[in-house]
């Protein structure tokens, strides 16, 4: 009897510390994913889920690092297995979503129409299971507002999760709103939300974005003061992106300001001296003059 008890005891000695193991290299991977070392990561978390197969919390850790790595399909496969064995975790569907979403960008129109029904499969099942989950529910109203109606796309279905996701984040929620008038072409509703965020949130850069897209909108339908006027806006909000100074220069490149689009070029290249939009855009102007 002693002897079993004996073996008993060792065997739950080793099984304790090989849990621990497990545990603190899942902890360790964590931390290269968070540090941004995804090749590190990867190799600690293939071992542990090579010895334990049903190890949920490793699969999805595994994706995260694919994910980093832009290793888009194995990252899928990861979460796919992560949700084999835990189907009730929001944040597993809402990544898969995600890495599906990186997937389609990269296919071609076949693969992206067959990938477009799983994207928004798994972000509705994200805000299914955990219906406050801003980033799932931005992940819905982003795929109604950019998918082609043949594949899913749906405005009213984007409006409603964006006054839904007001209700969790008005911040978000606005900025959803705006993006979805701005591809309804309803200027003044877009701007009655781009009034209220910069009232609520004067200094926030995440505005900046929207005033990019404005500035384009309106230098495609030839109104140069009001598209100079927006990226004025976006630059004003985000002074320290390339991107903001790159977008006022051709708002007056294309106002025929040359010497002044000529300035926003280099202000763009002095933040980011590889920044290839701009670095083109002032070889040629520079040519012309």
């Amino acid at each position: 009897m002693k002897f079993i008890i004996s073996i008993s005891l060792i065997f739950l000695m080793f099984s304790i510390s090989c849990f621990s193991q497990e545990y603190d290299n899942l902890q360790k991977a964590k931390q290269f994913i968070e540090g941004n070392k995804f090749k590190e990561a990867v190799t600690i978390l293939k071992n542990i889920v090579n010895n334990d197969s049903k190890n949920h919390t490793a699969y999805y850790n595994l994706g995260r690092a694919y994910f980093g790595l832009k290793n888009y399909e194995d990252a899928s496969e990861a979460f796919e297995e992560a949700i084999d064995l835990n189907e009730k975790e929001a944040n597993y569907h809402f990544w898969l979503g995600q890495s599906y979403a990186m997937e389609a960008q990269e296919a071609n129109i076949i693969s992206q129409a067959m990938l477009a029904s799983d994207i928004l499969e798994e972000f509705e099942k994200t805000v299914e299971l955990d219906p406050k989950h801003i980033p799932g529910r931005i992940g819905v109203i982003n795929f109604y507002i950019a998918a082609p109606g043949i594949m899913g796309g749906d405005i009213d279905k984007a409006k409603y999760n964006a006054n839904e996701l007001i209700k969790l984040e008005e911040k978000s929620g606005r900025l959803a709103l705006a993006r979805i008038y701005l591809k309804q072409e309803k200027m003044d509703s877009l701007k009655i939300q781009l009034n209220i965020l910069e009232r609520k949130y004067e200094k926030d850069k995440s505005s900046a974005s929207l005033y990019n897209a404005l500035g384009y909108f309106y230098l495609n339908i030839n109104k140069i003061d009001e598209a100079i006027a927006a990226f004025e806006k976006q630059v004003q909000l985000n002074p320290e992106s390339e991107n903001s100074y790159d977008s006022l220069g051709d708002g007056y490149k294309a106002a025929g300001r040359i010497d002044d689009a000529i300035a926003q070029y280099k202000k763009a290249l002095e933040i980011n001296p590889k920044f290839k939009p701009s670095s083109e855009n002032l070889k040629k102007l520079q040519k012309e003059k």
